[in-house]
């Protein structure tokens, strides 16, 4: 009988990880998604199992992947999509705010590959981190988030290096502006960000700013065995944004 692959989504319960995380299900997958509260975990999809935890703890990593390797026996897949954005001038930035956006974006994901490192191993796993354009095209009122972004460009190439002679696959797929809630909920007034999708959008060769659906074939390919010999890369999706250099 074959097995079923086993996938976890760090930051499942929204925006991009949520649209990976579902189609990962359609794919087959059994998916497993860590969700901060237990409002997140109520009004997303039930074909995926969510497990209460925040990814600023480590404690609470551990508690997930345990319940993951007791239910499913194995784990295949690490999707690390959960994202603090705050957006402001940098001399604005609480030492909080600074804090908590490497913890979610930089930290709690090193965290999370170092603890599911023991299963990726037995299946030969793919982690897949989400990454930013704005590592390398950095915009005002940006400077936290991008510089994570970049931190996780090389993270992901250090550690495909490192994993590479076990077997475990890290790549990272890089977004523009993609159309999510990440923004809002880091403090932005809806009716500003709603602007700046509109006004970004004119700045991209393709006129638009991304949708999750822009995003979820390649991150299905990256996790899939048809990208194999495929580690280390780190992937713009981006509307042509890095190509305009805008």
């Amino acid at each position: 009988m074959t097995a079923i692959p086993t996938a976890l989504v760090l930051g499942g319960s929204a925006g991009i990880g949520l649209g990976i995380a579902r189609a990962l299900s359609s794919k087959g997958w059994r998916v497993y998604a860590m969700a901060r509260s237990r409002r997140d975990v109520a009004e997303t999809d039930k074909a995926i199992r969510y497990l209460e935890g925040d990814l600023m703890h480590v404690t609470a990593v551990r508690a997930v992947l345990d319940t993951v390797r007791h239910e499913a026996g194995r784990l295949d897949a690490l999707v690390c999509a959960a994202g603090y954005a705050p957006a402001g001038p940098f001399e604005s930035m609480t030492d909080e705010v600074l804090d908590q956006t490497f913890q979610v974006n930089v930290l709690g994901p090193a965290r999370a590959i170092r603890e599911a490192l023991a299963s990726l191993r037995e299946t030969r796993g793919a982690v897949l981190l989400i990454g930013s354009t704005l590592a390398d095209h950095p915009r005002p009122g940006t400077a936290l988030y991008s510089a994570t972004k970049g931190a996780l460009d090389s993270l992901t190439k250090a550690l495909a290096v490192e994993l590479g002679p076990s077997g475990v696959r890290v790549n990272c797929l890089r977004p523009s502006m993609v159309r999510t809630e990440l923004m809002v909920r880091a403090g932005m007034d809806p009716e500003h960000y709603y602007a700046l999708l509109d006004k970004r959008a004119q700045a991209y060769p393709l006129r638009r700013v991304g949708e999750v659906s822009d995003l979820i074939g390649m991150a299905l390919l990256l996790l899939s065995s048809e990208s194999a010999w495929t580690t280390g890369s780190v992937i713009d999706v981006d509307g042509g944004h890095s190509a305009a250099g805008s």
